[in-house]
């Protein structure tokens, strides 16, 4: 710094299924299994499809969410300059306040999670007190639109980057300017790198700067993208830096080498916001098209592709455990959006109806004739389905399902809370075969959700 002047599922194949729509109290439609690509996750743990939850409140366009390393609040800001905080857990609002005269376009958290700081199109940036509200400061010094700010991960310094060209850099504790490096185009979005001796920012030309924060000199622009860069992050070993552009596409570099390893494509629109998991295993993007996508940094391949706000997506970040990623909409809303991890689900919730846990199971990865698995899939669908009852639940169940290589259900084991409230109601159970226990048995999980989705998948992958 500058001294202060899935899914468990195997993917040898890229044979995957999607999920599939049911409605209930009418006729039952045939699953469609509709292909698209995973990569396999360092951690092995699944990313489904997911529950979401809205959280209404603002009257006008979402520009910007963050949420606290603590994961105990998300606060969000909109065109209209009001900033509301919100309980991440229970997805109740705390607090809803405004001091900016005009649209917010960016918010960020310290990293003690006691400071929030806003900035806005009224060329102010503006520091508050993440739990009561209260305004602490107000920073002067941008001649227009403070479009990025950025906190360095020692919670000493703070960044901007403004439609007047230019970064400054702020000392955090006293509302000081430390330092204002000037560009040649509107700066859209900065970020720090982890050891804080680096600032990369994405310009209005397409180009990405990379600054030493030791002396403020400029090292390096990449000739990024042919229009304008919405959005820069760093992976949190600051080894990848994702790039994200109104030309429809991301990009990857290897920060240290400014080499570019993959390019990522999907989105029909503008690639509007981006955002690392904590465990860098993950990247999601929200794009002008409306859809959130995620990727794998290190293959540069989709994962999955999710639908649910009905305007342009302006922001995108993860909680701190990834197993949330918020999204801010212009529909006015704020959606979580829920990442599965069946190894997680299985630490957290005692496992009920284990009757054969004892015997050996043949996983689906050791199923080498990948037509089979299919099958198998289809006919667990069909007979799940078919014995659907038409219940009331409010939240997404969970199960875990073992099956006999001929498709009959031996046993289901709750694999959420919500799931373990609904053993006695759940039309998995008029499914058990009780007869004699066979030797080998196959694991799906299958989950449904109150909006009359059901999905079965395999829980070891396809081979």
């Amino acid at each position: 710094m500058m001294q202060s002047q899935q899914h468990d599922w195997k993917y040898p194949t890229l044979l995957t299924l999607s999920t599939i729509t049911i409605v209930l109290g009418l006729s039952w439609p045939q699953p469609q299994f509709k292909p698209s690509v995973f990569s396999e996750l360092k951690t092995q743990e699944a990313i489904r499809l997911p529950a979401s939850q809205t959280l209404i409140g603002h009257s006008t366009w979402v520009y910007a969410v963050t949420i606290s390393s603590d994961n105990q609040y998300l606060a969000s800001a909109s065109y209209d300059g009001k900033i509301k905080i919100w309980n991440l857990k229970t997805g109740q609002l705390l607090h809803s306040f405004s001091g900016h005269t005009d649209a917010i376009e960016t918010l960020t958290i310290s990293p003690d999670n006691k400071i929030l700081i806003s900035g806005g199109w009224d060329n102010r940036i503006r520091v508050w007190n993440l739990e009561t509200g209260e305004l602490i400061r107000t920073l002067k010094g941008h001649g227009e639109d403070v479009k990025t700010v950025a906190i360095s991960s020692d919670g000493k310094w703070l960044a901007s980057g403004s439609v007047d060209q230019t970064i400054k850099l702020w000392n955090l504790s006293t509302g000081k300017e430390h330092f204002s490096l000037k560009t040649s185009n509107w700066v859209r979005s900065i970020v720090f790198s982890p050891d804080n001796q680096t600032l990369v920012s994405g310009s209005e030309n397409g180009s990405v700067q990379i600054w030493s924060l030791t002396d403020g000199k400029l090292l390096d622009t990449l000739t990024a993208h042919s229009q304008a860069v919405w959005s820069v992050v760093l992976s949190p070993d600051g080894q990848t830096l994702a790039t994200a552009s109104r030309d429809k596409t991301i990009k990857l570099w290897q920060l240290n080498t400014r080499q570019l390893k993959h390019t990522l494509k999907g989105h029909s629109r503008a690639v509007l916001s981006l955002a690392f998991s904590r465990d860098g295993q993950t990247l999601a993007s929200g794009g002008y098209d409306k859809t959130i996508r995620l990727w794998n940094p290190k293959t540069g391949e989709e994962i999955d592709h999710w639908e649910g706000h009905q305007k342009p997506i302006w922001s995108v970040v993860f909680s701190a455990d990834s197993q949330i990623l918020a999204s801010g909409s212009s529909d006015e809303t704020v959606k979580l959006w829920e990442i599965y991890s069946s190894k997680k689900s299985q630490l957290d919730h005692k496992a009920i109806s284990a009757e054969v846990s004892s015997q050996p199971q043949l996983t689906a990865s050791e199923i080498t004739n990948s037509k089979t698995l299919v099958e198998l899939n289809q006919m667990l669908y069909e007979a799940i389905h078919q014995n659907w009852r038409s219940i009331t639940f409010n939240e997404t169940l969970v199960y875990r399902v073992k099956v006999t290589a001929d498709g009959r259900l031996i046993s289901y084991q709750p694999m959420n809370a919500a799931a373990s409230d609904w053993v006695a109601e759940t039309p998995l159970e008029s499914l058990r075969y009780r007869g004699i226990l066979p030797q080998d048995l196959i694991e799906f999980e299958v989950v449904m959700k109150p909006s009359g989705v059901l999905e079965v998948a395999p829980i070891q992958g396809w081979d």
